[in-house]
């Protein structure tokens, strides 16, 4: 998956509670971690390539169908 937001000034940010497979019927808490975590940042998350919600979490929850999924985040200050 390749995501390219216009940024003023982009950060390096990882997804914690990620994995490999969830139930249908579960939901999978995910959150994003700033390597600088001081910084007040705004966080972006993509879900195939499709900007679904802001903040420092999200839930990716069984609204979603059976398949297969990329999730990512962007962040900038």
């Amino acid at each position: 998956m390749s995501i390219t937001p216009e940024l003023g000034d982009p950060l390096l940010v990882s997804i914690a509670g990620a994995a490999e497979e969830k139930p249908v019927d579960a939901t999978l808490e995910l959150s994003a971690q700033l390597t600088e975590p001081e910084v007040n940042a705004t966080r972006v998350w993509y879900v195939n390539g499709e900007a679904q919600d802001t903040g420092a979490s999200y839930a990716f929850d069984s609204s979603w169908p059976e398949g297969y999924y990329q999730i990512g985040v962007t962040a900038f200050s």
